[in-house]
């Protein structure tokens, strides 16, 4: 007999028994546009491949670069970023891996840039 767990990925399964969420093997999604300010701090509640540094989620890599303005009115972040995306498996990834992931998934609905580098502006109408 299957226990929940066995539905669960392994990466996932710490969330899954602290949160009691149903985190099921589903494909990996897109979820949202993401910028990785590259800091040398610790913050809780990162993305699963974060360590250091804190990721801002928006519609679109603007939102996410005015929230870091107000976080850090002094600029620090200003040339530490990595404009990425999230996925629904918790993970920040690059523009490349994000295009790989849209692409299978049937996310992408116009191409704005060059084909293998996702916009946030590809998935929306």
């Amino acid at each position: 007999m299957s226990s929940l767990t066995d539905f669960v990925t392994p990466e996932l399964t710490p969330y899954f028994k602290e949160y009691g969420c149903k985190i099921w093997k589903a494909p990996e999604k897109i979820v949202c546009a993401g910028v990785w300010f590259r800091g040398t701090t610790k913050y809780p509640n990162q993305y699963s491949n974060i360590e250091y540094g804190l990721v801002v989620a928006g519609l679109g890599h603007h939102n996410c670069m005015t929230i870091l303005s107000y976080l850090f009115p002094n600029g620090e972040y200003l040339n530490h970023t990595v404009s990425g995306f999230l996925t629904s498996h918790r993970r920040f990834i690059n523009r490349q891996d994000a295009w790989t992931i849209a692409e299978k998934m049937g996310q992408i609905l116009h191409a704005h840039g060059a084909p293998g580098t996702l916009y946030s502006e590809d998935l929306f109408d």
